[in-house]
């Protein structure tokens, strides 16, 4: 039987000092060792650990960033495989807008009082990177159908989308300025541009129009099944009856106040309304489908008109409207009275200050 070392042991086959007579002698054998091989029994099955499974969504995503250019084509800005897409420094226009303060001071004391104040036009800079690996006028029709999409003067949206689906809109002015090249575009299929826009007329980042809340409905006679459009759904809300009033408590959850915009489509004869505490009645006298009427309340843009762009300030039994207070909830009911299969619109879109 083959006895092999205890592996703690010293190497067998070393010598070990012994006196005898002053000479060194061999404590062991020097017979060469085999090493000692052990297979697994027969049918004994070996598994190894695998690797912990990868999470299907990782805790920290990035925002999506899209644009709908001014010629109305759509570009992912969050894909750098699509040749088109934002560096992720130096984007500006997602935090809040410029704010001028209205103070006034005196001689007589120290500080100032404030007395409100106004939101400027917003703006907005882009670092977008435009490149091809494919060829140098692949380059050249890429970079052109990307500029034809940012015309000057005109207006894109701008959406930011969180992982979650929730999205955000600003509508934006495109204001072109000189861009140098240090090296040829052409020659190397790539660049980096400082896109500048401002958001003028409107400021605020906005819902899509698309999201429930952003608008409340009402239609007459045809939709009686859905005027709540289910439990989960806020606006747009739908009436069934001619005559018969549904009221329902809006709650403007942006950052500033709104102000209603109304759209009536005919059939419709007259609709009153009562938007929190103040009430007034439309005489529209639409008489069919293709005839509308529209109010816009906001004081920059107030304005009373039909589809045929006639003033039809005298048919609303008020001039003076107010706007939906942030953050306050107000009940708005609506009366149309119509021959059924016309509607009401309410926009009551919020007006936010940042991207999320």
């Amino acid at each position: 039987m083959t006895m092999f070392p205890d592996p703690l042991s010293p190497i067998a086959g070393t010598v070990s000092p012994t006196e005898t007579d002053g000479d060194m002698v061999s404590e062991h054998n020097s017979e060469p060792i085999h090493e000692l091989i052990v297979a697994p029994p027969p049918g004994l099955k070996v598994e190894f650990p695998s690797d912990p499974p990868i999470p299907v969504e990782l805790p920290f995503q990035e925002a999506q960033h899209t644009w709908l250019g001014t010629d109305g084509s759509e570009w992912d800005l969050s894909r750098p495989e699509t040749g088109v897409f934002l560096v992720q420094e130096a984007v500006e226009g997602m935090h809040h807008p410029p704010m001028d303060f209205i103070q006034r001071q005196s001689p007589a004391l120290a500080g100032s009082s404030f007395h409100g104040y106004r939101v400027t036009e917003r703006p907005v800079v882009w670092a977008l990177y435009v490149y091809s690996d494919d060829s140098s006028m692949h380059w050249v029709e890429r970079d052109r159908a990307l500029w034809r999409s940012l015309q000057p003067g005109r207006e894109g949206v701008w959406t930011v989308t969180l992982p979650n689906g929730d999205s955000r809109q600003l509508r934006m002015r495109i204001k072109p300025t000189p861009q140098p090249f240090d090296r040829d575009p052409v020659r190397f299929g790539w660049k980096q541009y400082a896109v500048e826009a401002v958001a003028d007329i409107n400021p605020f980042w906005t819902s899509p129009t698309t999201v429930a809340g952003t608008k409340i409905s009402w239609r007459s006679a045809d939709d009686a099944e859905d005027f709540f459009n289910g439990e989960d759904k806020a606006p747009p809300f739908r009436i069934a009856e001619s005559a018969l009033s549904t009221t329902k408590s809006h709650t403007n959850d942006g950052d500033e106040a709104v102000w209603p915009r109304i759209d009536i489509r005919g059939p419709m004869q007259d609709v009153a309304i009562a938007i929190g505490d103040q009430e007034f009645v439309i005489s529209c006298n639409l008489n069919s489908a293709q005839d509308t009427f529209t109010l816009i309340t906001e004081p920059r843009f107030f304005s009373v008109t039909d589809n045929q762009k006639r003033n039809r300030i005298k048919d609303v039994t008020t001039w003076s409207f107010k706007p939906i207070p942030a953050g306050e909830t107000v009940p708005i009911s609506v009366i149309p009275n119509g021959d059924g299969g016309g509607t009401v619109e309410i926009d009551v879109t919020p007006l936010y200050y940042r991207a999320w």
